[in-house]
């Protein structure tokens, strides 16, 4: 069979492109054993076409990338937002809201990753300046795509601006869909990728969120990764509960992401994505701009810093239509790379991954906590409250 299929589950990073293209409309998402979005086929409908397979980026070792048209070297900004409350309300430096706020005024539409009601997250497409809120906040799953690839299709053909934002492996995949249906209006696209470090997995993320539900007695009702009253450097999470309780952590405490940032359960096409690296799959790329303080010090005591790459001229002439909303400052790409070094490299894949998800299906999540991240909580929280100079020498 020529489908979709044959692609190895450690290649396929579930952007999307394949369902999106299906003349059948046979394909469709959903989770494996471990958590991860994959595609499914209906073989009645099938026709063995080989449309999935010839928009699929991952069939072209990842080279739908080149079709992004690079037309300057990439630049490099540290920049945030003048806007103090925008500051606030945004993960990083707050470009992103100031990129949208543009596109809108330009009578365009913005596509990314929005929170739904189940506490899953999938990308929608806003045209109002009140709408750029849900599209705010790192969100650390994988969105499912659904049909937008071909909406930002249908839009660009009615001759729409649209800002697409997305993780670089769906930056990829829209690439490859929209090259596929030769749009004259490309033109009118402009993408804008995170700096990715992995995807983890749906179904950890659900026990997990089970696991701090049965803590406090009460349904979720908002939940928030990198809450910046915890600090933008702590990766600090916060969850209101139904019942108005509400649970806060530093990241280093919080056994989710504990186990994000020891890569413990990521998809498996993370460690090895071939969508890294320059140049990179989009117009513009945000991230942090972790420590740059320590290379510049007129960057210190800022509540936030992005980092901003700019590859293209398209994506060039929207950063300076916002330049007079923030304050940027030139990096070097040097310098990027150092403070953020998922611009250009992959976690690495742990040795006892395939252990985690054998425990969480054989011994449940409570387990997995007390086995995976207890230890490490444990002996963070002695590192925060031990004085400078103990843990400069426990180091």
């Amino acid at each position: 069979m020529n489908n979709i299929k044959t692609i190895p589950s450690y290649v396929c990073t579930g952007c999307g492109a394949c369902e999106n293209s299906c003349p059948q409309q046979c394909i469709h998402f959903q989770l494996d054993s471990e958590g991860f979005w994959v595609p499914t086929i209906n073989f009645d409908l099938c026709i063995d076409c080989g449309i999935c397979l010839a928009n699929c980026p991952a069939c072209n070792d990842g080279l739908s990338r080149s079709k992004v048209p690079v037309t300057k070297e990439a630049e490099i900004y540290a920049a945030w937002n003048k806007s103090q409350d925008i500051l606030a309300r945004s993960t990083s430096g707050g470009i992103f809201p100031a990129l949208a706020e543009e596109v809108i005024r330009q009578k365009g539409i913005i596509v990314g990753a929005a929170w739904q009601d189940d506490m899953t997250v999938r990308h929608i497409a806003v045209d109002k300046e009140a709408a750029i809120a849900k599209l705010q906040g790192s969100k650390y799953l994988q969105s499912r795509v659904g049909d937008m690839y071909s909406t930002v299709e249908r839009l660009l053909r009615e001759d729409r601006l649209v800002l697409f934002s997305g993780l670089p492996c769906q930056i990829a995949g829209l690439n490859s869909y929209i090259e596929h249906q030769k749009n004259p209006n490309r033109v009118n696209l402009i993408t804008c990728q995170l700096v990715c470090y992995g995807v983890p997995s749906d179904s950890v993320f659900r026990k997990y969120i089970s696991h701090i539900e049965n803590r406090y007695g009460s349904p979720i009702k908002s939940y928030c990764f990198r809450d910046k009253k915890v600090g933008w450097r702590t990766y600090g999470v916060r969850a209101i509960f139904e019942n108005e309780r509400q649970y806060s952590s530093k990241g280093e405490n919080d056994p989710f992401m504990i186990g994000f940032q020891k890569a413990l359960y990521f998809r498996s096409s993370c460690y090895q994505c071939r969508y890294k690296g320059f140049p990179i799959c989009a117009d513009i790329a945000l991230g942090d701009f972790w420590h740059v303080n320590e290379c510049d010090n007129s960057l210190a005591g800022i509540d936030g810093i992005s980092l901003v790459v700019i590859q293209t001229e398209k994506g060039g002439n929207l950063f300076n239509s916002i330049k007079d909303r923030l304050v940027s400052k030139q990096q070097t790409l040097e310098t990027a790379i150092s403070c953020n070094p998922s611009l250009v490299s992959c976690a690495r894949l742990k040795s006892d991954r395939k252990k985690f998800f054998y425990d969480i299906d054989a011994h449940g999540y409570e387990y997995c906590v007390r086995k995976y991240t207890q230890r490490s909580t444990f002996l963070r929280r002695i590192l925060v409250n031990l004085n400078g100079r103990l843990r400069k020498w426990i180091k």
